[in-house]
């Protein structure tokens, strides 16, 4: 009785994780226009939009481009501001200070792979600070 108890709220919290984590369709709009900027492929749109991390360059550069485009990322730095506001629309009811605690820090001195690692940083956080 116990592990079916344990297993419906398992089971309930994923759920709740997988709709406050769909993407907007805001997030679509400006990913769609950076895939025809980054010549990236519709895979990679999909790896994104579905929370996973893209392994080519083209994937990662289309999130640099949208990272820059929500000014989450500008001259090559995190911007906190903006990354809190980001995660407040992708993640309501998550702990945003935690999103900025856990991802202001990430840097690169190459531009596609700073919007990989941010990506990657959302991506942890969203597990550690996302809606419960």
């Amino acid at each position: 009785m116990q592990a079916v108890f344990t297993l419906t709220i398992v089971l309930g919290v994923l759920i709740a994780f997988t709709i406050a984590a769909a993407p907007s369709e805001e997030k679509k709009k400006v990913l769609n226009e950076c895939k025809a900027q980054e010549k990236a492929t519709d895979i990679e749109l999909q790896q994104i939009l579905s929370n996973k991390l893209p392994q080519s360059m083209n994937g990662k550069c289309l999130t640099a481009c949208y990272y820059e485009k929500t000014g989450v990322i500008k001259n090559g730095k995190v911007v906190a501001d903006a990354l809190k506001a980001n995660v407040m629309k992708e993640y309501p009811g998550g702990n945003a200070n935690g999103f900025v605690t856990e991802c202001q820090g990430v840097n690169h001195g190459q531009r596609c792979e700073l919007g990989a690692l941010v990506n990657e940083c959302v991506n942890k956080a969203a597990v550690k600070f996302g809606p419960k």
